[in-house]
């Protein structure tokens, strides 16, 4: 060290002012100039100095000791840059975030009457669209009560007056179609409790002439009983006393007798006749009421497989309902996602698909 010249200083970074320094560091190569001299300066010091002799060796060190320094100079500059920039920034951030903060705020302030007023459309629409749910035959159906049927078709038709805003054409659709169906359910099941009040009117009736025919069948039978003991008695009352006489005339002769016997013969089997003539007409007359109530039963049959061909479909009608809700409930979920499109114009748009108003666009159900 003690062998370095006056030159041996020259290797030495000269940086610039801080403001300069800092425009050369941001600049692409914006260094290389200075580098450059320095570069320059060291080699063409060092090119002369013999590294065989301790004062060429020495001045080596010398200059890379000084380059050394010039590096560690620039460092320091640099890091000092890097350190004011770093504080510069954490200024900037901080000042963004509070303004940040602010404007969010006054952001939230701007959009809360407007997010209320959906919040609040929101629930208006969905009371509306549990309302229009509330449309529906519930668990009534053809085989349901009259009285029953009409008690829901009288709460459907007071929801007529019922405000449903924007949804009205689906609500009024669809209590017209339930409506339509339900005053259907309440003709059969009217028909229905007539027939079987009909029917139970005929079985009384049936009764009590079943009951009838029997006391008189049972009149009659004791009645022809008693004629026949009292027939009976009295023609062996007369046969005997025609013996009697015929003994007393010396038993007037066999012909005589036999001419008799013929007639009492003649007179039973015309009786017997008759009474099997009357057994035959009563038994008729029973098979006729048989026919008739067999008739009576036949028709409750048929209007009981009417009621369950409505039933069915009823059922299918009301699945096809619920296929169609299904579909265009998803085709309004999608147009829902394109930006824009809310729920009320989603639904404008798939009615409008659905009532072909939109040429070469339909609904695949």
């Amino acid at each position: 060290m003690n062998d370095m010249t006056p030159a041996d200083t020259s290797t030495a970074l000269a940086l610039p002012a801080a403001a300069d320094l800092a425009a050369m560091l941001k600049a692409e190569n914006g260094l290389d100039g200075l580098l450059s001299q320095l570069e320059q300066q060291a080699r063409d010091e060092a090119k002369d100095a013999d590294a065989s002799t301790k004062k060429g060796r020495d001045a080596l060190k010398s200059i890379a000791f000084r380059v050394s320094k010039s590096k560690v100079s620039l460092e320091d500059r640099a890091k000092e840059l890097t350190e004011a920039q770093r504080k510069a920034i954490e200024a900037v951030n901080a000042g963004r975030n509070a303004a940040v903060k602010r404007l969010e705020a006054l952001r939230d302030e701007i959009k809360k009457p407007a997010l209320d007023w959906e919040a609040a459309e929101e629930a208006r629409l969905d009371a509306i669209r549990a309302r229009i749910d509330l449309i529906a035959t519930g668990c009534i159906d053809a085989t349901s009560a009259s009285a029953d049927i009409q008690a829901q078709i009288d709460t459907l038709t007071a929801m007529q007056s019922d405000d449903f805003a924007e949804y009205a054409e689906i609500a009024t659709a669809r209590l017209a179609q339930t409506l339509e169906a339900l005053n259907g359910f309440l003709i059969f099941a009217r028909n229905r409790e007539e027939a079987e009040r009909e029917l139970a009117a005929l079985r009384a009736a049936a009764a009590e002439r079943e009951a009838a025919d029997a006391a008189r069948r049972a009149e009659e039978e004791a009645k022809a009983e008693a004629e026949q003991a009292a027939a009976r008695k009295a023609e062996n009352e007369r046969l005997e006393a025609e013996r009697a006489a015929q003994i007393e005339r010396d038993k007037a002769g066999v012909a005589e007798k036999a001419r008799i016997e013929a007639e009492t013969a003649a007179k039973v089997y015309a009786e017997a006749q008759a009474e099997k003539a009357r057994v035959e007409a009563i038994r008729a007359a029973e098979k006729a009421e048989a026919d008739k109530l067999a008739a009576i039963e036949a028709e409750r049959a048929r209007v009981a497989a009417e009621a369950d061909a409505i039933k069915r479909a009823e059922e299918k009608r009301a699945a096809d309902v619920a296929h169609i809700s299904k579909i265009r409930g998803e085709a309004k979920a999608e147009l829902m996602k394109i930006k824009g499109i809310n729920e009320a114009l989603a639904v404008n748009i798939v009615l409008a698909i659905n009532g072909k108003c939109i040429p070469h666009i339909s609904i695949a159900y």
